[in-house]
């Protein structure tokens, strides 16, 4: 499976990275809007889509090229979101949050319908995969 995994802190989830490439998956990681928008176009152009997203929606946004310059600095999960909802992307998508409570999901949700999941950090091996699965099932 090809999974995009937008993450600032890629410290925390370098334990998991590694159990999922040991399983096989093919794990891209980005950690910044650069790095995202990047990952997106390269996947585009090789038409090569990935099978799932997982995103850090809380992420800042940090340093390098603004997909979308209109968006408020502190969240760069949403501007992220703005670009998936392409219609030529659209890849389903995961999101992973410290705080994720039911007001929250459902905005999300019912903003970007390609939202499938979403997970509370910190994150277990078993949620993780729990979600991708029924992410990929729903597209």
């Amino acid at each position: 499976m090809r999974i995009l995994w937008i993450e600032d802190k890629e410290h925390h989830i370098k334990r998991f990275v590694e159990l999922l490439r040991a399983d096989g998956d093919e794990v891209t990681l980005a950690a910044s809007g650069e790095a995202t928008l990047e990952a997106v176009e390269e996947a585009k152009q090789k038409s090569e889509p990935y099978d799932v997203v997982l995103l850090d929606v809380m992420m800042p946004k940090g340093e390098g090229k603004r997909i979308d310059p209109t968006v408020r600095p502190e969240l760069m999960g949403e501007e992220v979101l703005r670009q998936m909802a392409r219609p030529e992307i659209r890849w389903p998508v995961v999101g992973i949050s410290a705080i994720v409570d039911q007001e929250f999901r459902n905005r999300v949700c019912d903003k970007y319908d390609f939202v499938k999941e979403f997970l509370k950090k910190p994150i277990k091996m078993d949620e993780l995969r729990n979600a991708i699965s029924k992410a990929v099932k729903t597209q």
